[in-house]
């Protein structure tokens, strides 16, 4: 339990810091998509295979207005969201296409059913009535915007963005770098992991683990909040880090803590709760029937 444990905090930890590794490895329908350890930018950063079935790639973008409106991304299934902040006013959509099939016209034919589209606020990508194809959209936004992101069976990621973002995701991770706005994630089946040190972040994952990475000494904003239902919950932190941070678990949920002899815990049977830092929380973790691991560490 111990060793599976380590494994999952040295994974999760890795993912918080480089959000496409989490993202690596999807595979349906024949189809597998995989990423390396870098911000995906680039449709060729995309590694697509098809189990020897023909394979038809091709990329669109589209520019959308400034709007102080919310933008809706709804991810193709399968599909997956990488989302970046940039300093201009409008919104560019990189759009990367995949099909296959057992021939190469009838794989052609399906990459141009793959259709992006952005109307009454809401960005969109329709396919083929056939499964075997799919969409990874790369958004870059306005630090500042209001994203409203939705995904199913597939990764999605946002970085360095200061507005409002809200994600629904399904049987996929959720990854979240350098982002100090208000943020809030229902994430079911899947991962999530953090990066950062400021800002209103939520975070619910139900069946899935939460990995946690606190950068700098102190929380800017007004907290991190992070709920794991019946999975993993993993913290790393500066050992200098002042602001208050409190882990709690219920249920069946293992503890590991290192670095705690300073810190303030309280165990029982059922309930076990660690305390770091000074004042009144602001990063609050917890977990029911999940494992806990802390790994307290000076980093870079």
């Amino acid at each position: 339990m111990r060793r599976a444990l380590e494994l999952f905090l040295a994974a999760a930890l890795f993912v918080a810091t480089y959000p496409a590794y989490a993202h690596s490895g999807r595979q349906h329908y024949g189809l597998s998509v995989s990423t390396d350890d870098r911000d995906v930018i680039s449709c060729d950063q995309l590694r697509v295979s098809a189990d020897n079935r023909e394979l038809a790639r091709s990329e669109d973008r589209l520019t959308l207005p400034q709007t102080s409106s919310t933008v809706r991304v709804e991810a193709a299934e399968n599909g997956g969201v990488y989302v970046y902040g940039w300093d201009r006013q409008d919104f560019g959509v990189l759009n990367c296409k995949v099909a296959l099939s057992d021939d190469r016209m009838t794989a052609e034919r399906k990459l141009q059913l793959i259709k992006m589209s952005f109307d009454n606020g809401q960005l969109t990508v329709t396919g083929p009535d056939a499964s075997d194809w799919t969409s990874y959209l790369i958004v870059h936004a306005p630090r500042g915007s209001s994203l409203a992101l939705t995904g199913m069976n597939g990764p999605i990621s946002v970085s360095d963005l200061a507005g409002k973002v809200e994600v629904h995701n399904t049987n996929g991770p959720f990854a979240i770098k350098g982002s100090a706005g208000e943020i809030s994630a229902e994430i079911k089946n899947g991962p999530i992991a953090y990066a950062g040190n400021g800002g209103d972040v939520r975070l619910h994952a139900e069946n899935g683990p939460i990995a946690v990475k606190l950068l700098g000494t102190t929380w800017n904003g007004k907290g991190l909040e992070a709920q794991s239902m019946n999975g993993p919950l993993s913290l790393k932190l500066p050992n200098n880090y002042a602001s208050g941070v409190l882990v709690q678990a219920r249920g069946y949920s293992p503890f590991s803590c290192s670095g705690c002899e300073a810190a303030h815990k309280d165990f029982d049977d059922h309930n076990k709760s660690v305390q770091f830092g000074s004042g009144e929380p602001v990063v609050r973790l917890s977990t029911v029937n999940g494992p806990v691991s802390i790994n307290e560490h000076d980093f870079e």
